[in-house]
């Protein structure tokens, strides 16, 4: 008879189905592998979500200014170029106009995002960031289709063309475009671990990256037949956004996750809770130390790529080096990204809404400020002629430049442990 080992069972089997037991799915694998698919799920429709936005603005963008310079080139000499090779309306005339008026719209559609990006946050965090979500891109739908209405109108009408300034007014439901990405990098944060997050934020990147070269082609394809298939084929792609976030589940969690006997457990220890409160602080402290300047370099080094490429692009004098800066640029891609995963990790879940909303209404006033700011650099650059004409990527290289060396001056070691912290005797 072989002895008993600590591998034994205590209580014998009846003999059937015990070459099964290993095989068998314990609840807590069963609940693992739901909660896996869970997160597959949501990532996947944020995906197709965001990467279908941000492909049908990708896929407008330059049919879009080509039936503005159109209207503008007709305005200004009473024609529009008759080829390539007629250069008409790549005058500087028409392309500083067109140049303000892009500028001047941009400006624009960061107002209702400025003034509502926070009450949509705090509203995230109380009823839930999926109808916020679908707020959002309802109003950049319409926006979508007042734009095309309002350029069609254009060339059948005597109409303005600066009437598009007026369709922004469509973001006051939702928040404009700042209020749908922060709601999306809130829906990661709230489904996926902060080991994980950043690299969930980097494939939503990768995933928007990828989208935009794959639209660049597909547009000036299209655009040999007629700038108005890609114009339109944008808000076919808005709807598509539209369609996939309201399959979204809502991923916003109750304001205590803890069963009420765990809470009454909890309250009648009394002391062993704060003891492991400062025994895990401890440990994450020691731990987060040791990573301390990781996280730093790993957050700033796009950053350091986006402001090399940015300062390439604007001294090169020849289509070579412009291209290298362009390549190099898109490197830093992820920095927005990086920031965004170290900003969650600093506050506690309740505030993940608010505090991606603040991101957000940070993005709109910078973008406030640089729609008229690179438009008058874009003027004076074209005026000055040589290398001045690079002046608005001088500009963004020695913004870029302060921001990352900010970044790198940010500490990581104590201040996401206090919120966690506090959060945590919150709950």
């Amino acid at each position: 008879m072989v002895p008993p080992t600590e591998t034994t069972a205590l209580l014998p089997g009846d003999g059937v189905g015990d070459g099964d037991d290993e095989q068998s799915t314990t609840p807590s694998e069963a609940a693992a592998a739901a909660a896996h698919r869970h997160r597959r799920l949501v990532l996947s429709i944020v995906l197709i979500s965001v990467v279908a936005a941000d492909f049908g603005n990708a896929l407008s963008l330059a049919p879009q200014l080509k039936l503005y310079e159109s209207l503008i080139c007709r305005r200004l000499f009473g024609r529009v170029a008759a080829d390539d090779n007629d250069l008409i309306c790549k005058s500087p005339q028409v392309q500083s106009e067109l140049a303000l008026l892009i500028g001047w719209k941009e400006t624009f559609d960061q107002i209702p995002g400025i003034a509502l990006v926070l009450l949509y946050g705090w509203a995230a965090d109380l009823i839930g960031r999926k109808p916020v979500l679908l707020l959002a891109l309802g109003g950049l739908f319409f926006e979508d289709v007042a734009i095309r209405l309002l350029t069609w109108s254009s060339f059948t009408t005597p109409s303005s063309l600066k009437l598009i300034w007026l369709a922004p007014v469509f973001q006051v439901v939702g928040g404009g475009p700042g209020t749908a990405t922060s709601m999306a990098y809130s829906i990661i944060t709230d489904t996926f671990s902060a080991a994980d997050r950043t690299s969930v934020y980097f494939y939503l990147g990768a995933a928007i990256l990828i989208g935009e070269f794959l639209a660049t082609p597909l547009s000036a394809l299209l655009m040999t037949w007629t700038p108005w298939l890609p114009f339109l084929a944008g808000t076919g792609c808005q709807i598509i956004a539209f369609s996939a976030a309201s399959f979204l589940p809502e991923t916003k969690r109750a304001a205590s996750t803890v069963p009420v006997p765990q809470a009454a457990e909890t309250m009648a220890s009394g002391a062993a809770p704060a003891t492991n409160c400062w025994l895990w602080q401890k440990c994450s402290n020691l731990a987060s130390a040791m990573n301390a300047h990781w996280k730093t370099a790993r957050s700033s080094k796009p950053g350091f790529n986006t402001t090399l490429g940015l300062a390439l692009m604007a001294f090169a004098a020849q289509a070579a080096p412009f291209i290298v800066g362009v390549t190099i640029l898109s490197l830093g891609s992820g920095y927005l990204a990086s920031l965004r995963s170290l900003a969650n990790a600093l506050v506690p879940q309740a505030q993940v809404g608010l505090v991606n909303g603040q991101i957000g209404l940070a993005t709109g006033v910078g973008s406030l400020v640089a729609g008229p700011s690179m438009a008058a650099a874009f003027q004076r650059g074209m005026r000055l002629d040589s290398l001045w004409s690079g002046l608005p990527y001088i500009i963004a290289a020695v913004l870029f430049l302060a921001a990352t060396a900010l970044a790198w001056c940010i500490d990581v070691t104590s201040d996401s442990h206090q919120c966690a912290t506090s959060s945590a005797d919150e709950d």
